[in-house]
């Protein structure tokens, strides 16, 4: 379904909503007539600074050759040719109409310059044909019949073309080459030099899948990186309006930072950029901010402490908002096996006893009066040692009593070495008395 949203999900081209969205540096679009005037380009609409002739630009009005549309780094103008065809431009740059008129056969014959900054544009291919649109840089010429693309003017003046739908025959502007970019592909201009050869765009990264609930008004939110891409771009438009840009960053890191966001439902889009520049084929996925109140802070036990014994207290800093507490304890990061809850908590206190020698990890979150809850506080861990084993029992060791004497009976003759003599006969020794 998103994919027949965002036209085959690398372009997201379309007339702006008024709705309010909270987004401060940016203007409301205004309502517009429904057609330009033949010989012109109507002004759909005009988000942040962008400026015709030295003064603000606003919607409903009409662009004629010669006018030269000029936005800053918030800028960002929608525009709608005779025969329904749309160009969005963003800054910062400049956007000139050097030709435009409408044909017998309803195409239209028009010639743009884009000096810096980012078009994208859906060209309407005539049933009898007779379309001819064409986009000029300082280094390069576009042309088309009918196509869905997007051409980037850097500060350098390279130029890239990125072709969603149909074809765009790019050629450098000292006619060293040209080269026709069908879909699904892009080229790069360089000063001097001829169009590279068309390289496939990456494919659209990997998001989540569902809706993605955040929580907190700074949140980061990593994604599977893709092979050869050197940057993201992350847009994030309101939910009733995919062509306001409230956000237009690009990335070093497949890491999405999403800050500052009013409560409300929203698109994200990210597009990988290559080695080239270009950028590959966006992903379209839908989020959902509902900033909670933050939580109160834990106090003791201190993070990965060590206690002895069977029990703890677990206490938190007050939160003057709270009119209780809920406390989590859980022998897992995630909360989802053995655990504990307490709820009602009227004190920023909890004792816990029947502990095991394990790890824990515990957390805390207010109750506030309206029956809402904050978001629970970073987790913490504590360990439960196990008891010392008991010393072993102490040897009596019995000190060896002396033998009394032996005492002689008698003495009797002998023959010792071969000589007569006397030889002693001594009694047993008496047993110990007790």
């Amino acid at each position: 379904m998103l994919r027949a949203i965002v036209l085959s999900s690398l372009f997201v081209l379309g007339s702006l909503s008024p709705t309010a969205t909270g987004a401060a540096t940016r203007a409301k679009a205004s309502a517009a007539p429904a057609a330009p005037v033949a010989g012109s380009v109507l002004v759909v609409a005009v988000e942040g600074d962008a400026q015709l002739r030295g003064q603000q630009l606003g919607a409903g009005g009409a662009l004629a050759a010669g006018d030269e549309l000029r936005a800053g780094r918030t800028g960002h103008v929608r525009l709608k040719l005779a025969e329904g065809s749309t160009v969005s431009f963003w800054g910062p740059g400049s956007l000139a109409v050097d030709r435009i008129r409408v044909l017998p056969s309803k195409g239209v014959d028009a010639a743009l310059r884009l000096e810096n900054g980012r078009i994208e544009a859906v060209i309407r291919e005539p049933r009898h044909g007779g379309t001819r649109f064409e986009v000029r840089t300082p280094v390069s010429v576009a042309l088309t019949r009918g196509s869905l693309f997007r051409i980037t003017v850097a500060p350098s003046q390279a130029t890239t073309c990125e072709v969603a739908e149909g074809s765009v025959q790019v050629t450098d502007s000292g006619n060293l080459g040209s080269v026709a970019v069908s879909a699904g592909r892009g080229t790069r201009v360089l000063p001097g030099r001829a169009p590279m050869q068309p390289v496939a765009l990456l494919p659209e990264p990997r998001l989540w899948t569902g809706i993605q609930l955040v929580e907190q008004k700074r949140v980061e939110i990593p994604f599977p990186a893709l092979q050869r891409a050197t940057a993201y771009r992350m847009i994030v438009s309101p939910g009733a309006d995919l062509y306001r840009h409230l956000v237009d960053d690009v990335l070093g890191a497949p890491l999405l930072r999403v800050a500052d966001l009013a409560d409300g439902d929203y698109f994200v889009r990210v597009r990988a950029i290559d080695e080239f520049g270009l950028e590959g084929a966006g992903a379209l996925v839908r989020m959902k901010v509902r900033v909670l109140p933050d939580p109160p802070n834990l106090a003791l036990p201190a993070d990965r402490g060590r206690l002895h014994g069977p029990s703890a207290e677990l206490t938190w800093l007050p939160d003057p908002d709270a009119v209780s507490y809920v406390a989590q304890l859980a022998e897992d990061a995630s909360f989802r096996g053995r655990n504990r809850e307490w709820t009602g908590l009227r004190e920023p206190r909890i004792a816990v006893t029947d502990l095991r020698p394990a790890t824990y990890y515990w957390r805390v979150a207010s109750t506030l009066k309206d029956g809402s809850r904050s978001r629970f506080s970073a987790t913490r861990t504590f360990l439960i040692d196990q008891p010392p084993a008991p010393p072993p029992m102490p040897r009596r060791e019995h000190a060896a009593r002396p033998e009394a004497p032996a005492k002689v009976e008698q003495s009797v003759p002998c023959l010792v070495e071969g000589e007569r003599g006397l030889c002693a006969v001594y009694a047993p020794a008496a047993a110990p008395s007790r």
